[in-house]
């Protein structure tokens, strides 16, 4: 069974290969994966999301719980 194509709109997304935040972002996902980024022409059966204002890190996974596990202040001693 062949899933719909998604594609994901936000303001900015994180470049971490080139150390810095792009404008707009658009991510094609099909399947579990990205198959691109701010791809030049979009599918035409693709589910669109606007997501707005916000930052997306593609390929970073869960990093928002990593970032919050211990911290300067303590948290968590892992």
């Amino acid at each position: 069974m062949s899933q719909e194509p998604i594609v994901l709109r936000a303001n900015r997304w994180v470049d971490i290969d080139a150390g810095v935040v792009r404008s707009p972002a658009v991510i094609a996902i099909q399947g579990e994966r990205i198959a691109e980024l701010n791809p030049a022409k979009l599918p035409t059966n693709a589910v669109t999301l606007d997501l707005g204002d916000l930052t997306l890190l593609p390929g970073l996974m869960d990093m928002e719980l990593n970032m919050l596990l211990g911290g300067p202040s303590g948290g968590n001693p892992r």
